[in-house]
C-alpha cells in the first residue's frame, strides 16, 4: 500500500518479470501438449527398431542386413522420424485452435525434396524475392514448432477478422503465404544458425585441454539430447566424425554424445520407476526398453521429457556428471557404433582401462539420471496435468 491507501502499482520490472514467467510457462504448456500426440508414434517406431536391432545381426542374428524384413522395419522407424515435421505440424496447429491439416502442410513444405536437396547443394533460394537459406528439416522439432504456432495464430487472427463469406477460404490461404516467407526464411534458419553457433562453441572446448575439457565433454553430454530435439546436432556430430576419420579416435564430441544417451535411458528409467503401476509407467518402460535395446532416445526425449519436462533436469544433470568422468579419465571413442546398450564396443579398441571408464561413465550418467528424474518428480506430474 501507498502512503495515501492506495495499492501500490507494479512496478515495470515487476510487470516485465511477471510477462516473461507467463510467456514462458505459455511456450512450455504448448510444445509438451503438441508433443503428447506424438506418443503413439514415438513407441511403436522406437520398438519397430528394437526389433530390428534384437533380431538383426548385431544380436541374435536371425535375419540379415539385406532381408526384406530387417529394411522393412528400418523403413518403419525412419517412417516416423524423418517425417516428424508432418506430423508435428498437424499437432502443433491442433494445440492452438488452428486446422491441424494445414500445420501438417506446412510441415510438408520445409520438407520438400527439391527444397531439401537446395540445402544439400548449397543452392541461393527467396521467397517473394527475400533471400533464403535452404536447410534440411526432415527430423526437426523446433523449426516446424515455431512455424505452426505462427500459422495458427494468424489463421485464427483472420478468421475473426475477414468476412464469413470469405473467411473459410482465404483465411488458410493468407496464413499460409503469411506464415512461408517467415518460417523458411526467419524461423527455421534461426534454429540451425543457433545450432551451428553453439556447436562450434563447445567444439573449441575440447582444444583446451585439462579442465576446461573435462568440463567440456560434460557439457556435451548434458547438452546433447536438447540438441537433438531442436534438431541442431548436426555441426557438432560432422566435427566428432571428422576428428576421428582425421586421426582415428575422439575423446570429445562422440564421448559426451555416447554419455548422454546412457543419461537418456535413465530419465526413462526413472520415469518408469515413478509411474509403475500406471499407463504412463508402462509408456516410460516402452521408452526405456527402444533405448537400451535398440538405441532409440527420441521416444523418451519427446514422450517424457517434453512433456512432464522436469525430467530433463535428470537428463542433463546426469549427463554432466557421467560427462566430466569420461573427460577426466580419458575416455576414447574408437568407433561410432550402436546407440544401444552395444556402444559400450565402441571404447573396446583403447584397452580393459579405456572400456571400464566408458561403462563407469555411462552408468553413472543413466543412475544419476534416474535417480534425480525419480526424486523430482512429483512437481513434474503436477506441471503435467495443469
Amino acid at each position: 500500500m501507498s502512503e495515501t491507501g492506495q495499492p501500490k502499482a507494479p512496478s515495470p520490472a515487476t510487470s516485465t518479470t511477471g510477462f516473461t514467467r507467463r510467456l514462458c510457462k505459455a511456450a512450455l504448456d504448448y510444445l509438451s501438449g503438441a508433443m503428447v500426440k506424438m506418443i503413439p508414434i514415438l513407441l511403436v517406431c522406437g520398438m519397430f527398431k528394437t526389433a530390428q536391432t534384437l533380431i538383426g545381426p548385431s544380436m541374435l542374428g536371425l535375419i540379415g542386413e539385406t532381408d526384406d524384413l530387417y529394411a522393412l522395419l528400418g523403413m518403419a522407424y525412419d517412417a516416423g522420424f524423418y517425417f516428424m515435421p508432418i506430423y508435428l505440424g498437424y499437432s502443433c496447429a491442433e494445440k492452438l485452435g488452428g486446422t491441424p491439416v494445414l500445420g501438417s502442410l506446412l510441415g510438408g513444405i520445409m520438407m520438400v525434396p527439391a527444397f531439401a536437396q537446395l540445402a544439400g547443394n548449397g543452392d541461393a533460394f527467396t521467397v517473394y524475392g527475400i533471400p533464403c537459406t535452404p536447410v534440411d528439416y526432415s527430423r526437426t522439432v523446433l523449426p516446424i514448432v515455431m512455424s505452426a504456432a505462427l500459422l495458427a495464430v494468424l489463421e485464427f487472427r483472420l478468421r475473426h477478422v475477414l468476412p464469413k463469406v470469405l473467411a473459410p477460404m482465404f483465411a488458410p490461404l493468407l496464413a499460409m503465404a503469411i506464415t512461408l516467407p517467415a518460417a523458411l526464411c526467419v524461423l527455421g534458419p534461426l534454429g540451425s544458425w543457433c545450432g551451428n553457433a553453439l556447436g562450434a562453441a563447445l567444439f573449441s572446448l575440447g582444444d583446451q585441454g585439462g579442465l576446461v575439457t573435462v568440463l567440456g565433454v560434460g557439457i556435451i553430454a548434458a547438452s546433447w539430447e536438447f540438441l537433438v530435439i531442436a534438431g541442431m546436432r548436426s555441426l557438432l556430430l560432422a566435427l566428432g566424425l571428422a576428428n576421428m576419420l582425421a586421426v582415428g579416435t575422439d575423446s570429445f564430441v562422440l564421448v559426451g554424445a555416447g554419455v548422454a544417451i546412457w543419461a537418456a535411458f535413465g530419465m526413462a528409467l526413472g520415469g518408469f520407476l515413478r509411474l509403475r503401476g500406471t499407463t504412463e509407467g508402462g509408456e516410460a518402460l516402452g521408452y526405456f526398453v527402444s533405448g537400451i535395446v535398440g538405441g532409440v532416445t527420441e521416444p523418451a526425449l519427446y514422450g517424457l521429457g517434453l512433456r512432464y519436462r522436469r525430467p530433463l533436469i535428470g537428463l542433463a544433470v546426469g549427463g554432466f556428471v557421467g560427462g566430466v568422468w569420461a573427460g577426466a579419465t580419458h575416455v576414447t571413442a574408437y568407433i561410432m557404433g550402436s546407440s544401444s546398450f552395444l556402444s559400450i564396443l565402441g571404447y573396446v579398441g583403447g584397452g580393459v582401462l579405456n572400456t571400464v571408464n566408458a561403462g563407469i561413465s555411462d552408468l553413472l550418467a543413466m543412475g544419476i539420471a534416474a535417480a534425480v528424474t525419480y526424486a523430482t518428480w512429483r512437481d513434474a506430474s503436477a506441471q503435467s496435468h495443469r
